[in-house]
C-alpha cells in the first residue's frame, strides 16, 4: 500500500495537495459533474466540518464506502469569488490543460475529469488503476468482486446473490432522503431542459440507492413520457439508468400503465403477482412507479424503478420518489414533449 498521511493530519507546507492522498477530487459547489464524480466514487463526507488550508482553500474529508478506510480528500473551490482559488485553478490548468472541474488524481496522478471517472469506473479500469498504484489492496479487490459480481466502480446488479436462507436480499439501509433531494436540487435548479434534467434525476436517484443499498438495491432507474402516437396516448421510453428497457407501453398495460392510468403510485412487492406485468428485465422482483402529474393533473409520464429482489421498496421510499418527482415536473420545461407526436409503431413494449 502507498504511504499517505491521514486526513487529518496538517497540509505539508509547499506540497500540492493531489500529492498528499490517494485520491484528491478538485470541485465546485452546484456543479452536476462533480456531484456525479463523487458518486462513482461513493464519496461519503465525514461528520467533521470542512478544513480550512494554509493557502485559503477547503478540504473535505471523506472516504469511499465502497472500499473499507480508503480515504478521498475534496478540494472545493470557487474561482469566481476569490482569487486564491483562481490561482489554484491555474496550476490545475497547467498541470491537466481543462478548464473545467471536476479534477481527479489518482496517487497524485491526473487521471481526468467527470466524464473520464466515470468511463474508467465503467470497463473495470478504476479499479485496475487503484490496485497498481496500492490504493486499494488484492484483498480489497478481492472482496469486492465477490461482494458486486463486477468490476465496475460504482457497482451495477450483475445477478441476484443469496443470503444464508437461501432467498436473495437487499441490505435495510436508509437512504438520506433529504441530502438525495438537495442534491437534485442543485442538479436542476439552473436548467430547464426536460432531457437533462430527466438524466440528471435518473442517474443522482440511482447511484444513492446503489451507494446506501449496494448493488441488490435496484437494477433500474428512469422514466417514461406520455407521448400522442396518432389517436392514442402511449408511454414512450426517457433517460434511464439500467439495461435497455422497453420502448412504449401502453396505459392499459403493466405496472407503469397502470400508473398512468390511474394517476396512482404503484408499489408491487412481486411483479409476478401483478397481472399484466411487463418483463423488460427478467431480475426484476419489485418495483415502484410514480405518475408525474402537472398542476391540471395531466399525466406527464411515469418515475420507475425495478429492484431484483422482492420487496424491494418501501412506503417512504415512494414517498420520497414523489417529492423527486414534483422537483422534475416543476422545474423542467414540458413543451417539447407536447409539440411533437412520436410515430406510429407495431411495437409495443
Amino acid at each position: 500500500m502507498s504511504s499517505f498521511p491521514p486526513l487529518s493530519s496538517p497540509p505539508l507546507v509547499g506540497a500540492p495537495l493531489e500529492s498528499l492522498h490517494p485520491l484528491v477530487l478538485y470541485t465546485k459547489q452546484s456543479c452536476s459533474a462533480c456531484t456525479l464524480a463523487k458518486q462513482t466514487l461513493a464519496f461519503t463526507p465525514s461528520p467533521s466540518p470542512p478544513v480550512l488550508l494554509p493557502n485559503g482553500l477547503y478540504r473535505v474529508e471523506g472516504r469511499s464506502t465502497l472500499f473499507e478506510g480508503l480515504e478521498v480528500c475534496v478540494i472545493d473551490l470557487k474561482v469566481d469569488e476569490r482569487e486564491r482559488d483562481r490561482i489554484e485553478f491555474e496550476r490545475l490548468v497547467k498541470i491537466t490543460s481543462r478548464r473545467t472541474v471536476p479534477q481527479i488524481f489518482l496517487s497524485g496522478t491526473w487521471i481526468g475529469g467527470g466524464d473520464d471517472i466515470q468511463r474508467l469506473g465503467l470497463d473495470g479500469t478504476l479499479l485496475t488503476k487503484m490496485l497498481v498504484e496500492g490504493v486499494v489492496d488484492k484483498e480489497r479487490v478481492k472482496g469486492y468482486i465477490e461482494e458486486y459480481g463486477s468490476v465496475r466502480v460504482p457497482p451495477i446488479f450483475n445477478g441476484e446473490k443469496e443470503g444464508k436462507d437461501g432467498n436473495a436480499t437487499v441490505p435495510k439501509k436508509d437512504i438520506p432522503y433529504g441530502e438525495v433531494l438537495k442534491e437534485i436540487e442543485g442538479l436542476i435548479e439552473t436548467e430547464k431542459d426536460l432531457i437533462a434534467n430527466a438524466s440528471n434525476v435518473s442517474s443522482a436517484v440511482y447511484n444513492a440507492i446503489i451507494k446506501y443499498r449496494g448493488a441488490r438495491g435496484c437494477n433500474w432507474v428512469g422514466f417514461y413520457f406520455s407521448r400522442k402516437c396518432g389517436e392514442e396516448v402511449i408511454l414512450v421510453l426517457g433517460p434511464f439508468m439500467g439495461k435497455p428497457a422497453c420502448r412504449r407501453i401502453r396505459f392499459s398495460e403493466g405496472v407503469c400503465g397502470k400508473a398512468a392510468r390511474t394517476k396512482e403510485v404503484q408499489l408491487v412487492k412481486d411483479v409476478h403477482d401483478f397481472p399484466g406485468h411487463i418483463a423488460c428485465d427478467s431480475a426484476s422482483n419489485s418495483e415502484v412507479v410514480i405518475p408525474l402529474l402537472s398542476e391540471k393533473g395531466e399525466v406527464l409520464g411515469v418515475f420507475d424503478l425495478d429492484c431484483p429482489v422482492l420487496e424491494g421498496y418501501s412506503e417512504e421510499d415512494a414517498s420520497f420518489l414523489e417529492s423527486v418527482a414534483r422537483m422534475l415536473v416543476e422545474g423542467s420545461d414540458w413543451s417539447l414533449l407536447a409539440e411533437k407526436e412520436v410515430e406510429a409503431s407495431e411495437v409495443v413494449h
